[in-house]
């Protein structure tokens, strides 16, 4: 990775994009151009990984002086400063008065993906470095916000999940989806987001309890993590799991309840062997470095690809004695269940791919060594689901739509490009038809679908409705 990226690296590469689902980005950022760049700073949104990342440098840069810069420290005057994003990223601190424009030349943002969010974008707008780095595993976009843009769309390294898997610098898991028969059809929705009390109520329940710890009984485990959907439903699970004479805990965000630990004494008990699993909601997914994780459990709807692929990745690192990682998967007839053998298999997919797909387990080419195992009455699930989806033209205005309300108004053609879900717009780049791929011709998009204001139907099928059209076709 360090040798293409300095193979890579040009005078007008100014921003890069590391994308490897293995954590090398670490050692790779303190490596690279050490000598030529003098003042380094590392931003992230976890102690726990400014803290990894003081390991990386000390070992890469002996001679260098290392400094914080978070909610109790505030060193300015080190050679490489390690800062939290949440601090930082406040306009109080991004002044002279702290750090010049200019004072880095080099910067380094880790779990990238958030870089979209107001304290990022803060920090990138003041500093001034001469190159900066974004490291990542899930690049796509979060909340349908581009950060290649961030990056000028320059990635100069890049490693995928199946490609580390195949690679052997991660260990291959076998997967076991487990059939649930919890109906999600009956729990209402929120902006397209399941009520999470009505969610509460269809989960914490002790059929559904039961089906977990029967299956988890199976396997002889040292340290599992589960995956839940709620503080509530943490507790639960790890209530049952206690009184099955199992050691375990809830680890959350918030409020604590009566088998709740903090997230460090919970790590430090999971890896010493006191506790065998850690409940918790998403507090696991980044910034988490526990080799020895053998077993993960996905106790909650699989709603976000991005959730999905770093919690899995959560238990790929390799570590001693471990062969392949346990993956207990407890899946209903949820919205979008149907993308698991898509994510599992890396493959791309978009709404026409997903209505094709037979949904044979064969049709997909899974990593090297791995194993999925899917109940036979989940494949019913992901091929009816597949069935019911809507043709891409209604989908593509109903999607509109929802982007429509979540704003409170009209989306602008960018804006519409920022939210839009992505399996939907990979479908609709198929397309020419400006009915469905809104982004040939917005102007006639807007017209058919009765969007458009009283004035700018006089643009329609003008001069400057085709030179509007043209830009927008017009490989820039």
């Amino acid at each position: 990775a360090l040798y293409w990226l300095k193979k890579s690296r040009k005078e007008w590469i100014k921003k890069a994009l590391v994308v490897a689902a293995t954590g090398v980005g670490k050692t790779l950022i303190a490596a690279f151009d050490s000598v030529e760049y003098q003042k380094v700073l590392f931003i992230a949104h976890r102690e726990e990984i400014l803290n990894q990342a003081l390991s990386y440098f000390k070992t890469t840069r002996p001679n260098s002086t290392i400094g914080y810069f978070n909610g109790n420290i505030k060193e300015t005057n080190k050679d490489i400063i390690l800062a939290s994003v949440q601090t930082l990223g406040r306009e109080e601190y991004l002044n002279k008065g702290y750090f010049e424009p200019d004072y880095f030349e080099y910067i380094i943002i880790d779990e990238f993906h958030h870089a979209v969010a107001k304290s990022y974008r803060n920090i990138l707008n003041y500093f001034k470095p001469k190159f900066l780095l974004g490291l990542t595993a899930t690049p796509e976009r979060l909340d349908n916000k581009d950060v290649f843009e961030l990056c000028d769309y320059n990635v100069v390294y890049e490693l995928r999940l199946k490609d580390a898997i195949n690679k052997g610098y991660l260990v291959p898991f076998c997967y076991y989806g487990i059939y649930d028969d919890t109906d999600y059809s009956v729990i209402p929705e929120v902006n397209g987001i399941y009520n999470e009390e009505e969610l509460e109520r269809a989960l914490m329940i002790h059929k559904r309890a039961e089906l977990v710890i029967n299956n988890y009984m199976k396997f002889s485990k040292k340290r599992t993590l589960a995956f839940c959907a709620s503080r509530n439903h943490a507790e639960f699970m790890a209530e049952y799991f206690n009184n099955a004479g199992i050691k375990c805990c809830a680890v959350y965000s918030g409020e604590q309840g009566t088998r709740a630990l903090e997230r460090s004494e919970a790590i430090k008990r999971l890896r010493s062997g006191e506790i065998k699993v850690i409940f918790t909601v998403d507090m696991f997914n980044e910034g988490v470095d526990i080799p020895e994780i053998d077993m993960v459990m996905f106790l909650r709807p699989t709603e976000s690809p991005i959730v999905f692929l770093q919690q899995l990745g959560r238990g790929l690192r390799k570590a001693r004695d471990k062969d392949y990682l346990t993956v207990l998967d407890f899946v209903g007839n949820y919205k979008k269940a149907f993308i698991i053998p898509f994510l599992l298999s890396g493959r791309d997919y978009d709404v026409e791919a997903i209505r094709k797909e037979k949904f044979t387990i064969n049709d997909f080419d899974f990593p090297d060594g791995c194993i999925v195992d899917f109940d036979f009455r989940l494949i019913d699930i992901f091929r009816k689901q597949a069935e019911s989806l809507k043709n891409i033209r209604a989908l593509a205005y109903e999607e509109f739509l929802r982007i429509k309300d979540k704003l409170g108004k009209r989306p602008s053609r960018v804006e519409f490009f920022h939210y839009v879900d992505e399996s939907i717009y990979k479908s609709m780049k198929r397309f020419s038809d400006p009915l469905i791929n809104g982004f040939k011709d917005y102007l006639t998009f807007l017209r058919e679908n009765n969007e458009l204001e009283p004035d700018e139907e006089t643009l329609c099928n003008t001069f400057a409705h085709e030179f509007i059209r043209f830009v927008e076709n017009t490989r820039m």
